[in-house]
């Protein structure tokens, strides 16, 4: 309550919600005499992206809407499925092949319990990165250590994952290490990351742009019953869905998507395991957008897609529909994540996808 009233002081509070940053990019339109604007956005930013094609359906240009989740809904919504999602993607992902795998002797319910005990510092910031056996026993190793010494610096835990044994294995000791060090990091670009979001702007967006309808007797039932169904997952919807509660104003007007239909159509990207805008989330946003295309990279742990590897159907899709307009051969189509930056595939080579960025770089070193 105290958040939500010191945020709702704020003289710009009214000024800050999606469809005021829509009229910021259509004026930037106008300034720069451009007939239409072209368009790529990456989470939050694809809802922008959305939002915009809707409310000026005439202007928008070639808009590609990277990892949205569900825009036709509300942050509600699309924040109540992230705990699920995360826990399943985990269970898949890390705990049951820890289970399996005698090399981490691991056991489940052991496991999860050691997790809902997690300091929340580092729960917080490894919840979405725990996505293998390795990174899971380093995860509970680790989080010991910052229970003892929780404001050390990055240096220290350095040191100490260096020198620390995690197997008797050469090898799985070296993996187990190797994944250590990448929680490590994660946890200072976790805090540096918070310490960067001015919470002003994303309560006054999140709280004031869609509807909360939950009370806080409902919250506080979430809170309990997550912590025991969803300790891989940091729940801090709950937390911002008790400030939302309080927020003063009502939600926001927003377009109707309908008017996507007399806007280009478009692309919407996504990998198929996100852990923050799940593929079913964003499923339901794609089908509620006429004439909009979809491409899934198979097999992909991550949130944002374009740019993010070698994936032909992606790389490709995106780079040609910017270049010629031109959108993917099906409304829904799909191929396999690949990682490597080589452009092979078999021992063939990708072909188009060099071409396609190189493309690229030359026209936005000339823009």
């Amino acid at each position: 309550k105290a958040v939500a009233h010191a945020c709702n002081k704020n003289e710009i509070d009214d000024y800050m919600g999606t469809l005021q940053h829509v009229q910021d990019m259509e004026r930037a339109r106008l300034s720069l005499g451009e007939p239409s604007l072209n368009f790529l956005g990456y989470s939050y930013g694809a809802w922008t992206g959305a939002f915009y094609a809707a409310t000026y359906p005439e202007h928008a240009g070639r808009m590609v809407l990277d990892s949205p989740g569900n825009f036709t809904g509300s942050f509600e919504d699309q924040l109540d499925d992230q705990s699920h999602d995360f826990q399943t993607l985990f269970t898949q992902r890390a705990l049951l092949p820890a289970v399996a795998d005698p090399d981490y002797g691991i056991d489940a319910d052991t496991a999860l319990q050691r997790l809902r005990e997690m300091p929340y510092q580092v729960r917080k910031a490894w919840a979405w990165a725990i996505g293998t056996p390795a990174e899971l026993v380093a995860a509970l190793a680790m989080s010991d250590w910052f229970r003892a010494e929780p404001h050390v610096d990055l240096n220290h835990w350095v040191r100490r994952i260096v020198q620390h044994r995690f197997h008797a294995k050469e090898e799985v000791n070296d993996t187990i290490r190797d994944a250590a060090l990448g929680l490590a990091y994660i946890t200072r670009e976790s805090t540096e990351l918070a310490a960067g979001i001015n919470p002003y702007v994303y309560y006054g967006l999140v709280c004031g742009d869609t509807p909360w309808r939950k009370h806080l007797d409902s919250l506080r039932s979430m809170a309990m019953s997550h912590a025991v169904l969803y300790p891989a997952a940091a729940s801090d919807h709950i937390n911002t869905g008790a400030v939302c509660h309080h927020w003063r104003s009502s939600a926001r007007w927003r377009p109707p998507l309908t008017e996507l239909a007399k806007a280009p159509p478009l692309l919407i990207i996504q990998a198929e395991f996100d852990p923050v805008a799940s593929l079913r989330s964003t499923n339901n946003a794609f089908v509620a957008s006429p004439g909009a295309f979809m491409i899934v990279a198979e097999g992909m742990y991550g949130h944002g897609v374009f740019g993010m590897s070698h994936t032909y159907c992606v790389e490709r899709g995106v780079g040609v529909y910017f270049l010629r307009g031109e959108v993917p051969y099906a409304r829904f189509s799909k191929c396999e994540f690949r990682a490597q930056t080589p452009s092979r595939i078999h021992g063939a080579s990708q072909p188009g996808i060099s071409e396609v960025r190189a493309r690229l770089k030359e026209i936005l070193r000339r823009s």
